[in-house]
């Protein structure tokens, strides 16, 4: 098959390609891939505003998980509280040790901080990880293997186009490790990102793939040299450096994704976290009983006020757990999960301007002019 013809059957609209649109909020953009809707773009400045207590799509508001560990607290208060009502001895009693009830709760809640500011800080510190050294990696060697070879070596559209499909195969192979999808390769191929050929090879070996497709990169720089077309060992060491980018993106993509945070921090975390949610609802029924038998009117105040004390800081704590395990692996198909399609297409068309660069130099920088 030649360049021509791969060319033409990757700029086709396949099934998946076109069911690829857009969609805006007042606060982010949202983008239909293969999988579902990804978050691509927020407006920070809205959601700095007041405007963000009325903003609910891709927030950890959306989370059900959350508003049921929310709703639980109400039940667990209020039942609580209708047991220990008629009981004006026990009432009395838990009002006397109240402020140490309530110290209680303190203590819980400071050390729930300190475990989870830097469960946090490890989180994001790894997503973020993922996303520049791992998919920014896969994305600048292929940007730069197609510029120093269009640039240095040759034009030749079937080379360029090997190297973008390396490039564009790998991300995607990241993505369908991650969401389990290695037994059928034959999308990459209705997807334009590979051809017939390279997905049956790909079968040959089905280890590793992501990472060892970079093989297929390396093999092409050495057949160029080989050629005569890479003339010097500088250029020669500079592709194969990059081929190494590529490769070690998708080996930090695997390695990260592999090794999860230690399962006993995690574990008394979160055990830490649910023991001060049922602590905190469990004092707020107290409370409600005591000062409903103290109290003769405003009783609807008091219930209010004591199931909101002991709402928000459970809520915000259960929503740091919620938003640290969306982000443990952002190549899912959750509407957070990093937009798999957006970077197909950020690969294929910054390959792309670099080519089409080279093809429109301006005098100064041509061979043979002034």
């Amino acid at each position: 098959m030649d360049a021509k013809t791969t060319s033409s059957k990757s700029d086709e609209r396949t099934p998946i390609a076109k069911l690829q649109t857009s969609k805006s909020y007042s606060h982010l953009d949202m983008e239909l891939g293969a999988h579902g809707m990804h978050v691509t773009k927020y407006d920070a400045e809205k959601l700095s505003s007041m405007k963000v207590f009325a903003y609910v799509k891709g927030t950890v508001l959306n989370n059900w998980m959350l508003w049921f560990d929310l709703l639980l607290v109400i039940i667990v208060s209020l039942s609580i509280a209708a047991l220990l009502y008629p009981h004006p001895q026990i009432t009395s009693k838990i009002n006397e040790n109240r402020k140490e009830l309530t110290d209680l709760t303190k203590y819980l809640g400071g050390l729930a901080v300190f475990l989870l500011g830097f469960y946090t800080s490890v989180s994001v510190g790894r997503w973020w990880r993922l996303r520049t050294s791992g998919v920014g990696n896969i994305w600048s060697a292929t940007s730069q293997l197609t510029l120093y070879i269009s640039t240095f070596v040759t034009r030749d559209e079937e080379v360029i186009s090997a190297i973008q499909r390396v490039g564009r195969g790998s991300m995607a192979l990241v993505f369908k490790a991650q969401r389990g999808e290695m037994n059928d390769l034959n999308d990459l191929h209705e997807r334009g990102i590979l051809t017939e050929q390279e997905v049956r090879c790909l079968e040959g070996w089905k280890s590793n793939l992501a990472e060892s497709i970079w093989t297929w990169a390396a093999a092409l720089v050495h057949k160029l040299h080989s050629d005569g077309l890479i003339k010097n060992d500088q250029v020669l060491w500079t592709l194969l450096d990059r081929v190494n980018l590529g490769r070690s993106g998708a080996a930090l993509i695997g390695a990260q994704l592999g090794t999860q945070l230690p399962m006993q921090y995690v574990h008394l975390l979160c055990l830490l976290v649910k023991t001060y949610t049922f602590v905190t609802a469990t004092l707020a029924g107290m409370f409600i009983a005591v000062d409903l038998q103290a109290a003769a009117d405003d009783k609807w105040v008091i219930i209010f006020y004591n199931l909101f004390s002991a709402m928000l800081l459970p809520f915000l704590y259960n929503a740091l757990l919620v938003i640290n395990y969306e982000i443990a692996n952002p190549f899912g198909c959750d509407e957070m999960d990093f937009p798999d399609e957006k970077y197909d297409k950020g690969i294929q068309g910054d390959a792309k301007s670099y080519v089409d660069a080279g093809r429109n130099l301006p005098s100064w920088c041509t061979t043979g002019k002034k």
